[in-house]
């Protein structure tokens, strides 16, 4: 029996469990998880010193090798977390259009069908808020109505999702963005769902124009923070001199730059990112090259907005996440953790390739399971019902399924994977529902 018997300022009672440790993914071994700890203690360069204790970790390196688990929507423990999440859903409820929308979507993305009763119950609000006064309705709700509409069943929902568009438009603000009635100032957390219901639309050939798509990517350029993120109520200097932003936060980050992707995409400004990136840096390997446009939708592209705005808007933003890399953002983790993965997906449309085994989808799952109540739902300021479902969306990677689904419907999309090799855009996104 092996004895580690160390000094008493590198034994802490709970270093398992040290905070420092979350350096380290948990599906590294014990050790060098200990490793780590030890590096961020009070002392480390007596433990450095100690030759003993390098011995030991090395030999346990020998026996236990870092073997990191790719995990992914389809993983046991993600379908367990994501089935007990459901079963929790069965019986429940929300008073709001959207998150009525939310708990039929989360079902559906599970692959429950759309005749699953939160589903048609999603579906029967959809129906029914177009029959009422629409002013009473939020634009969230609005959002992610038209989300749920274009998710489900795009073919026999179109003329219903016509309306939302119309309405969507409608309250679309002056400056470009969306906002609480009677103020001028637009909302980052609110444009956020406008702008995927509005992807969503142009993929099913319902015509957005050009010039709304312009003026909300126009505004998210407006108000980046100049750390790169973005804040809550835009501060829009009225030009492209990036101005300080209120609130600046992880989730608002991620609305922020996952619209400005969903937006550099409609606009047809990405097909001009990566050539130009292409033609910059044409000694990159050639699996990094993209080629044509993964998603054939007519649009027009954009003259209105100049293509290095966007490219410098997104190298900023991504930059801040690389130095703010977290999963908690001031008690709306789970609405963050669902723009997150809605940010990352796009970025993957964007740059033409996806990472197999991402970092943050995996501290995701380890976070998730261990938030998870007994009875299958999340808790937080958003409410258990809207929690739970943005938990499900995450862990199920709903954005990159979406995504994967267009391609499919498509089919036209391909990347270069090597010398004279051609791999399929599809199987490099990953399918879903």
């Amino acid at each position: 029996m092996l004895v580690l018997n160390w000094p008493s300022e590198f034994r802490p009672a709970n270093w398992y469990n040290n905070s420092y440790l979350t350096a380290l993914p948990r599906c590294y071994p014990v050790h060098l998880r200990f490793l780590a700890f030890m590096l961020t203690s009070r002392h480390p360069q007596r433990f450095l010193l100690s030759t003993s204790w390098l011995v030991v970790v090395i030999t346990l390196s020998l026996f236990f090798p870092v073997e990191a688990r790719a995990l992914n929507p389809d993983s046991p423990e993600v379908k367990q977390m994501v089935d007990r999440a459901l079963k929790w859903l069965e019986t429940q409820n929300d008073d709001r259009l959207g998150g009525k929308c939310l708990i039929g979507l989360s079902f559906f993305k599970a692959k429950r069908g759309t005749n699953h009763p939160q589903v048609r119950a999603a579906l029967a609000a959809c129906e029914a808020a177009t029959r009422g006064d629409a002013s009473t309705i939020d634009n969230y709700s609005i959002g992610l109505a038209l989300i749920f509409l274009l998710e489900t069943d795009p073919a026999r929902n179109h003329s219903l999702s016509r309306l939302y568009v119309s309405e969507l438009l409608r309250r679309q603000q002056r400056g470009g963005a969306w906002g609480y009635t009677n103020s001028v100032e637009g909302d980052t957390s609110q444009t956020q769902y406008p702008t995927l219901g509005l992807w969503l639309a142009l993929n099913h050939e319902i015509d957005v124009p050009i010039n709304a798509i312009e003026r909300d990517c126009a505004w998210l350029l407006r108000t980046q923070d100049p750390s790169g993120a973005w804040g809550y109520q835009g501060n829009d200097p009225g030009n492209f001199q990036r101005v300080n932003q209120n609130e600046v936060r992880p989730a608002l980050a991620a609305a922020g730059l996952g619209s400005l992707y969903m937006c550099a995409n409609m606009l047809g400004i990405n097909e001009n990112t990566a050539a130009a990136e292409d033609k910059s840096n044409s000694a990159a390997p050639p699996a990094l090259r993209p080629v044509g446009d993964p998603l054939g939708f007519k649009r027009q592209v954009s003259r209105a907005i100049d293509p290095r705005l966007i490219r410098r808007a997104m190298t900023d933003g991504n930059y801040w996440f690389s130095r703010n890399y977290t999963l908690d953002s001031e008690g709306h983790t789970f609405y963050y953790l669902y723009a997150l993965e809605r940010y990352q997906s796009f970025r993957e449309l964007a740059e033409g390739r996806s990472d197999p085994n991402p970092r943050w989808y995996n501290d995701v799952v380890a976070k998730l399971k261990k938030a998870q109540a007994a009875s299958g739902e999340w808790n937080d300021s958003e409410g258990d019902v809207i929690a739970t479902c943005f938990g499900v969306l995450t862990l199920l990677r709903s954005a990159k399924a979406t995504i994967a689904k267009a391609v499919a419907g498509l089919g036209d999309g391909v990347l270069l994977g090597g010398p004279g090799t051609e791999v399929d855009l599809l199987a490099a996104l990953g399918a879903g529902s």
